[in-house]
């Protein structure tokens, strides 16, 4: 059986020595800051050698790529990518 991780954000990537670490974070379903939005909260750490951190930013750089150049996602000036608006079904008016 495997098993699934969900991440809003990377929280934070720590490197040392050759050991590069990424905190996975997502909203909390109850956890709540003081302006009532949903507090991020740490969910687990993915651990990789600095090399294979640099294979998966090479593949997700050739990935958001991909995505920019197929309409997925817009990017504007410095600004990140975005997702693009999604096209209108066939199905509905």
């Amino acid at each position: 059986m495997t098993s699934e991780v969900f991440a809003d954000s990377i929280g934070e990537i720590t490197v040392t020595g050759a050991i590069v670490r990424l905190d996975l974070f997502a909203l909390s379903p109850t956890e709540r800051d003081i302006d009532n939005n949903p507090r991020q909260v740490f969910r687990q750490r993915l651990i990789l050698p600095i090399e294979s951190f640099m294979s998966a930013y090479e593949l997700m750089e050739r990935v958001a790529r991909e995505l920019i150049d197929n309409g997925a996602v817009q990017r504007s000036g410095n600004a990140p990518a975005t997702p693009a608006r999604p096209r209108a079904s066939p199905n509905f008016s």
